[in-house]
């Protein structure tokens, strides 16, 4: 229990220290215009895009009964909680993205048309690229973690498949003798 609470704290210090980091690195270097970074911000919307769809696709195709049973609460739901829960983290991730970056657009689209803030425009971009930058590292982050459930489901089939082929040996041993 509390090698948990150290853990998290642990994790919760990580990342304090990478987002200062990069806030640090988005401080010192030269401010990029917004511009510049909109057609970042769409690929990243498009990136999002094709990994919601990939992703609430693959849980409607593979795991139609295991979403099914966690809706109505039915039979072993929570092995089936299990079994999804990282594509469902991956659609509420990339569906954050999407909506952060629609924010971001609005609020930029306000912003420069408030005159202090158009005297200010630097802080604007350099803000925009620590967002920017942010919102990479969490895509990539939800990349990776795409791959488990594919990868978590490709060796419970290999297993289901080793084991059916032993089962189907050992009848065809038995109808063989007799």
């Amino acid at each position: 229990m509390i090698s948990q609470m150290i853990l998290k704290r642990f994790i919760v210090i990580k990342k304090i220290i990478l987002v200062s980091i990069i806030g640090y690195l988005a401080y010192i270097i030269e401010p990029i215009t917004i511009s510049k970074q909109m057609p970042l911000y769409d690929l990243l919307i498009q990136i999002s895009s094709i990994i919601l769809a990939i992703s609430g696709a693959w849980i409607a195709v593979i795991f139609p009964e295991s979403f099914k049973n966690i809706l109505l609460y039915k039979n072993n739901y929570k092995n089936d909680f299990v079994s999804i829960s990282l594509l469902v983290n991956v659609v509420i991730g990339s569906l954050y993205i999407l909506v952060i970056i629609l924010l971001l657009k609005l609020t930029g689209l306000v912003l420069y048309h408030i005159e202090y803030m158009v005297l200010h425009k630097v802080y604007i971009q350099k803000i925009s690229l620590f967002v920017l930058i942010i919102l990479y590292l969490y895509e990539i982050w939800i990349l990776l973690i795409t791959i488990f459930p594919i990868k978590n489901t490709f060796n419970k089939a290999r297993k289901e498949n080793i084991k059916n082929n032993i089962i189907d040996k050992r009848h065809n041993n038995m109808d063989k003798n007799l």
